[in-house]
């Protein structure tokens, strides 16, 4: 482990026990900060670390950093239920899979419930945080018709590109768990309950 790579997981993990809900918060923030700014934010001096003004480093290069850790936690999973641990659910609003990938607009409504699935990690739990993708309706298939294409190879190919673009971004999501709407073992049960509620 690099100097640079030391000083980021110590400020990572330090301080756990004594962490508030609005340090939570401020993190999420400042995540979506360093990934705004990530191509360019550490080239020059005045970043430093908070006991000292010394320098953490001259130049952090993310694509190398990040794609290591990604494989490390791959192999290392960090949200395993061993059965011991209590559970704890968090859900996110699934994205409409309508475009050909994330904007910004997605990660920023995101990245506090990343957050705050981590902290509920530290705090001893296992978290289902599970993913999905709320494909049908108006938007996917505006989508398809704009491109030309078939709603159901598009949706497919975008569902695809986004769960790449998600997993590059290390987001603790339970994908044994992921939902699809235009999955006919997903939407007979949808189509059920509507029909219930007609009779």
């Amino acid at each position: 482990m690099h100097e640079h790579e030391a000083e980021w997981y110590r400020a990572g993990i330090s301080c756990v026990s004594e962490i508030s809900e609005a340090q939570v918060f401020f993190a999420a923030m400042q995540c979506l900060s360093l990934r705004r700014l990530k191509g360019y934010m550490y080239h020059n001096e005045s970043f430093y670390n908070s006991t000292g003004g010394r320098k953490i480093m001259a130049s952090y290069n993310f694509s190398a950093i990040e794609k290591k850790w990604r494989e490390n936690w791959e192999k290392n999973p960090i949200n395993v239920d061993d059965g011991k641990k209590s559970k704890y659910y968090c859900l996110d609003m699934f994205p409409y899979p309508s475009g050909s990938g994330l904007h910004v607009g997605h990660w920023r409504g995101y990245v506090i419930s990343d957050v705050w699935s981590r902290y509920q990690i530290l705090k001893g739990h296992y978290v289902i945080h599970p993913m999905g993708w709320d494909a049908f309706g108006l938007p996917a298939e505006n989508y398809a018709i704009k491109m030309g294409i078939h709603p159901a190879i598009s949706t497919a190919e975008n569902v695809k590109n986004i769960k790449r673009q998600i997993n590059q971004i290390a987001s603790i999501y339970d994908w044994d768990m992921e939902d699809n709407s235009t999955d006919p073992v997903f939407y007979k049960w949808i189509q059920w309950f509507f029909v219930q509620m007609f009779k």
